[in-house]
């Protein structure tokens, strides 16, 4: 008896109606009659007695369903145990475009926190990390232990994948391989991206059909889109062009609906994480017994039945003429409820509908499309209430709880009761359309001023707005920063060109210079020579004209005068030419000598940053060794090599954290194992 309990004690909480029901039956005056008592006594009319063995038989029976409602167990039975087995792959985009700033800090910052809020609500069965560029990458294996992926996802980036481009098909295939390799035959995939290509979203497609591998995606970014900045700081260009990168939302709204799964976009809330979270209802029971070493479970076995014959007999009492009846009106009542009925509308059916109907064939002969799709929605299974609603406000809600926002929009509009357009407003909010959410929530407020949902929506969405005004005034300010860079990188450029072309005036011009007073001293010399021939043939002919007079004679001496005069100008000029051309000999001498001083500093700069760099290789090499000569300290240390190194210091340089490195090496390693990935045709 020590493992005697209850399984239900909370049905004792019964046993105080009984309790009051059987107080007010005893307490309740006998009814009057017109014989008197003492008569009524001799001719056995007296109930009395009577009266009170139907309230005991009562309270009796009440009592003992109560006990065996509550079910008392005495045994214990060994049952296999029982695992949930749900397993799920998360796919992380990582192509250059999420360093997009649409969203703040970028929409890389917003993803991984956003990823470790769901990994919580992921505490049944395993999950797995994946990363893709222009290929797939598994980050980690399906484990039960969610603290593994959080102390990897903050060190994802795109500037770790070993490859560049975007390629969502490979990352969804390598979930799909890491699901079959641990022997599932059904788990869900959950896409975390900012864009989609029409291929890429064919190519997974293709890989899910006619399996049941379940797709969910959560969006990253606005399809207003926003410039990449890179870590550097930097713009990513192509082609000389800044690269704007925008969400395509109708493109991942389309493929998640066809992976029969759920679309989110990446919200500020908790919306978002608790669509993904109800959209993750597979479940796959194994038992613990396939896994060796795994002890059975004892559970407690409800003896509550041994106690159904004693009700029996106690019940023979209503089999008196109308007391089966009566009993069975009574437990017939809940049967009788009726189901809530809508009005019918004509619709042509979809390929969705077609297929529910004909596995409901028997419910669409008794119940009307609507009922169909309200038993539907009642069960969560939203897609398919969505394709059997005719009304289009039901219609339009379980479209809004399947994420098909664009669709909800399609169904709420044109209806006007407030209900439906405060959901068109949550619709066009959910899509990305705030601004004309805005407009529907003000308006339901106009006419309804106390509707407390719509005031608080509006709040958000006002929010959302100032935050959307504020990352454009940073991507505006950004524009600016950069065309500013631009502009003093093209006016350097230019400065530049200009120091250059002056140089080359300069140097031009002392050149021509240096050649024109060449020239010029060339032309003298020969106007010299001239004028020094011309006074010789003058004083020939004075000398033959002064054997005729003496007049004549004496002319000539004052001639032979001034040409004596002359040649005494012309030996000084001769005497200042000679100078004037071994100057510019000194000035070529100078020249060279500059120059040759030039290429003397430029030898000596190549040789200091030789030795420097040596220098850096020497004591790269050096700390190398001490860290090794630390770590295995038997080892002998090499002739040479031996440095003093600070035990302290060393300690420090040993504590880097290298977990982003692994990643890399990780992937790099998983890349060369790989077949070569299509190349892909956008880059970022």
């Amino acid at each position: 008896m020590a493992d005697f309990q209850f399984l239900h004690p909370h049905w004792f909480y019964a046993v105080l109606p009984a309790l009051l029901l059987c107080g007010w039956l005893y307490s309740k005056p006998q009814r009057t009659s017109l014989i008197a008592s003492h008569l009524s006594e001799q001719l056995g009319l007296n109930k009395r007695h009577s009266h009170r063995s139907v309230v005991s038989l009562i309270s009796s029976t009440w009592l003992i369903a109560i006990v065996a409602l509550t079910g008392p167990s005495f045994q214990k039975q060994e049952v296999p145990s029982f695992g949930v087995n749900n397993a799920r792959v998360i796919v992380m985009d990582m192509t250059l475009s999420m360093y997009a700033t649409d969203i703040a800090p970028n929409r890389l910052t917003q993803a991984r926190y956003k990823v470790m809020d769901l990994l919580p609500a992921l505490n049944e069965g395993t999950t797995g990390l994946v990363a893709y560029s222009g290929d797939g990458y598994m980050i980690s294996p399906l484990t039960s232990d969610t603290n593994t992926l959080a102390s990897l996802i903050p060190n994802l980036a795109p500037d770790i994948m070993p490859t560049r481009g975007s390629n969502a098909a490979a990352g969804v295939k390598k979930a799909i391989d890491m699901l079959t390799q641990a022997d599932h035959q059904q788990g869900d995939i959950i896409l975390v991206a900012d864009d989609i290509s029409a291929d890429e979203a064919d190519n997974i497609q293709d890989q899910l059909k006619g399996t049941n591998w379940q797709l969910s995606v959560m969006s990253v970014g606005s399809q207003q889109g926003a410039p990449i900045r890179l870590p550097n700081g930097d713009m990513f260009t192509s082609n000389g062009t800044t690269v704007v990168a925008k969400t395509n939302i109708n493109g991942l709204q389309a493929l998640a609906k066809a992976g029969n799964g759920v679309y989110t976009p990446l919200r500020a809330d908790d919306a978002d994480i608790k669509t993904l979270s109800n959209a993750l209802h597979h479940v796959e029971l194994k038992t613990t017994k396939e896994n060796k070493g795994s002890p059975e479970l004892e559970v407690h076995i409800n003896n509550g039945f041994w106690l159904l014959p004693i009700l029996l007999l106690l019940a023979l009492g209503g089999f008196r003429r109308g007391g089966i009846f009566s009993l069975a009106l009574i437990l017939s009542l809940p049967l009788l409820q009726p189901h809530p009925a809508y009005a019918a509308e004509e619709q042509p059916a979809t390929p969705n509908s077609a297929k529910v109907t004909s596995n409901l064939s028997l419910d669409s002969i008794f119940k009307t499309r609507d009922q169909q799709g309200y038993d539907a929605y009642q069960a969560k299974k939203y897609n398919n209430a969505a394709a059997l609603f005719t009304d289009k406000k039901w219609k339009g809600i379980a479209q809004y709880q399947s994420g098909d926002f664009q669709g909800a929009i399609q169904s709420f509009t044109g209806l006007d009761d407030e209900q439906s357009l405060y959901n068109l407003a949550s619709s066009q909010a959910q899509a990305g359309l705030l601004d004309e959410a805005k407009a529907g929530y003000q308006a339901i407020l106009k006419n309804n001023p106390n509707f407390t949902d719509a005031k608080k929506d509006l709040d958000i969405v006002n929010k959302a707005l100032q935050q959307q005004q504020q990352q454009q005034q940073q991507q505006d300010k950004s524009k600016d920063q950069q065309s500013k860079d631009n502009q003093s990188q093209e006016q350097n450029s230019q400065e530049k060109q200009l120091q250059n072309e002056q140089d080359e005036q300069n140097d031009s011009g002392s050149d021509s210079q240096q050649n024109q007073s060449q020239q010029d001293q060339s032309e003298q010399n020969q106007s010299d020579q001239k004028k020094s021939d011309q006074p010789q043939s003058q004083q020939d002919s004075d000398q033959s004209k002064g054997q005729d007079s003496q007049q004549n004679a004496e002319q000539n001496q004052s001639d032979n005068s001034q040409q004596s005069q002359q040649s005494q100008q012309d030996n000084d000029q001769n005497d200042k030419r000679d100078q004037s051309e071994s100057k510019p000999t000194s000035d070529n001498q100078n020249n060279s000598s500059d120059d040759n001083q030039k290429q003397d500093q430029q030898k000596a700069q190549q040789a200091a940053q030789a030795s420097q760099s040596e220098q850096e290789k020497q004591q790269e090499q050096e700390k190398q060794q001490a860290i090794e000569a630390q770590q295995d300290p038997n080892a002998k240390p090499q002739a040479g090599n031996t440095v003093a190194v600070d035990p302290q210091l060393n300690k420090l340089e040993q504590i880097p954290d290298n977990a982003k490195r692994l990643l890399q090496a990780q992937m790099a390693l998983e890349a060369q194992q790989n077949p070569e990935p299509q190349t892909s045709s956008q880059q970022w």
